[in-house]
């Protein structure tokens, strides 16, 4: 007959594995709950992929989105992508699209027909 308290055992390393790994995954991402990664220069190097010399003249412009301590400069890895995402250009498509709908929403606004080709 097998032993309960082998059983129990048994259960409770499995329970101990299944915490163990939620918790890595929760700090996996410097932090709990996947919070943001704060890094120096060679954290905005990596993400933006500009010259170092580049990245303190923005800086130093507050063109780039950057915090100092100490007389150090940090950055936070979803401000620097939310900075990229910022200077996304249009498509010609998306251009001509929005021109279209502005020009039929003029053609509804007043009483001047304006072909559209």
């Amino acid at each position: 007959m097998d032993n309960p308290f082998d059983k129990i055992v048994q259960h409770l390393s499995r329970i101990e594995e299944k915490i163990e790994n939620l918790t890595n995954s929760m700090y996996s991402n410097n932090g709990p709950g996947n919070s943001d990664i704060i890094g120096g220069i060679e954290l905005a190097i990596q993400v933006t992929g500009l010259a170092k010399a580049t990245i303190y003249v923005l800086s130093s412009q507050n063109k780039i989105p950057h915090f100092k301590k100490n007389k150090k400069l940090y950055f936070s890895k979803t401000e620097l992508l939310n900075w990229i995402k910022s200077g996304r250009c249009k498509t010609r498509l998306e251009i001509v699209e929005e021109f279209e709908t502005r020009q039929i929403q003029t053609c509804h606004r007043g009483r001047h027909k304006v072909r559209v080709p």
